[in-house]
């Protein structure tokens, strides 16, 4: 774990600028929708003017 930073900063920053998951090499993290392109498992964002398909909603 780490301290709390000073400012302000997005989580997705936070989580890469501490080494946290770095700790942790054998369990696949997961995340919100806000550390999408982080490589964890994220739920399905909803395209730009797009729907989701049925599996997708699951």
């Amino acid at each position: 774990m780490s301290d709390p930073a000073p400012g302000s900063a997005h989580d997705a920053k936070a989580i890469q600028s501490t080494g946290f998951l770095e700790n942790f090499p054998d369990i696949p993290p997961l995340g919100d929708k806000g550390y999408t392109g982080l490589g964890m498992t994220t739920p399905i964002r909803k395209p730009p003017a797009g729907e989701l398909t049925g599996w997708q909603k699951r």
